[in-house]
């Protein structure tokens, strides 16, 4: 028993070098100021009191259920915009690296208070960021005990691990033809496939191999050896779903995520 104390004191209490936070947080510091930037562009429709989801609805629909600093502020579009400000001013430290762990909480309550105005307009990569900003308020300045590393690598595998058994659970994945049907989604897609690749074959490789990639991600980059490999992999799948889909900043977001286990 005294042995697995050891074990568990060891992994989680010895003191590293959190140079993968740091660069975490600066990255994701850029990614919060990219989607501030966003919001502000799509202010008028997906946020403004008078938009598309306007806020006498956002009352009546989520205002209970979902947490946000709007629900208790006046209901000026002003101070929808201050949000989205305070919290690109969070990304601007993030960046620099003053005050990380103030700036991230800031960023935290900041996106988790615009994000849940209008959920509607999420997607997973939102989720990511706010998750990464909390889990940054505990990075050490320079070095510290692993834990903190480790509940952003836990995090990381979480995602991959759920994403891969409920793709599991779906039909087309299990019998090849998920990526077949995702790119004839053409409101997502950036690309077709060209024509010599766009075959049953070809579609079967991306649907098994992605269904392969997704479970080396939550189980064999625990492997020191065959981490590298995996994570490379993973930034180039990330990078390939970028470039063919309209994720928004999913795949950059995922990409950040995965410097942990680096």
């Amino acid at each position: 028993m005294n042995e697995i104390f050891l074990w568990i004191d060891q992994v989680l209490f010895q003191t590293i070098d959190h140079h993968q936070l740091q660069l975490i947080s600066k990255l994701l510091g850029g990614l919060i100021i990219w989607e501030c930037v966003i919001w502000l562009q799509v202010f008028p429709q997906l946020l403004a009191n008078e938009g598309w989801y306007s806020r006498s609805f956002f009352l009546q629909d989520q205002a209970n259920k979902r947490f946000t600093l709007l629900r208790y502020l006046p209901g000026k579009d002003g101070y929808t915009k201050s949000l989205i400000f305070l919290a690109m001013f969070g990304g601007l430290l993030l960046v620099f690296g003053v005050l990380p762990q103030l700036a991230a909480s800031l960023c935290f309550v900041c996106l988790i208070s615009i994000q849940n105005r209008n959920f509607y307009a999420l997607n997973g990569g939102d989720q990511v960021r706010r998750m990464l900003c909390l889990l940054i308020v505990f990075l050490p300045n320079d070095t510290g005990p692993a834990w903190p590393l480790i509940l952003v690598q836990l995090f990381m595998a979480n995602i991959y691990f759920k994403a891969f058994f409920n793709k599991l659970l779906g039909k087309k994945w299990r019998n090849g033809t998920a990526t077949a049907s995702a790119m004839n989604v053409r409101i997502m897609r950036r690309f077709a496939l060209p024509e010599g690749l766009d075959t049953e074959e070809f579609h079967k490789l991306l649907t098994y191999g992605t269904l392969l990639l997704e479970g080396a991600l939550f189980s064999l980059v625990w492997i020191e050896a065959l981490r590298p490999y995996v994570v490379l992999l993973g930034v180039f799948m990330h990078i390939m779903m970028g470039i063919f889909f309209r994720l928004s900043l999913f795949q950059t977001s995922m990409i950040v995520g995965l410097i942990s286990f680096l």
